[in-house]
């Protein structure tokens, strides 16, 4: 749905939604534009890109963790550096 239709249907689905009355050229265009959209409106049902979108969220997992660590050790080490500064 382009652009232009889409505001023209939103206008009218925010006035359904309402509970308002729409004409009968107004509902038809209504849900013309409703079935439109749920016709757009797909799935992924593809398996393999469903494996790489987990491959990807393990990757990002495992670097989310790496940097978690590397975060663990710069803050004990601020930790040891300014026990050291304290102590002069």
């Amino acid at each position: 749905m382009e652009d232009a239709a889409f505001q023209i249907w939103w206008s009218l689905h925010v006035r359904a939604a309402r509970g308002e009355e729409l004409s009968g050229k107004e509902r038809r265009a209504y849900e013309t534009g409703l079935a439109e959209l749920h016709a757009s409106e797909t799935l992924v049902a593809d398996a393999e890109a469903a494996r790489e979108a987990r491959a990807h969220l393990s990757g990002l997992e495992r670097e989310h963790a790496r940097l978690a660590a590397r975060r663990e050790a710069l803050e004990d080490e601020i930790g040891t550096l300014n026990a050291a500064l304290s102590a002069r």
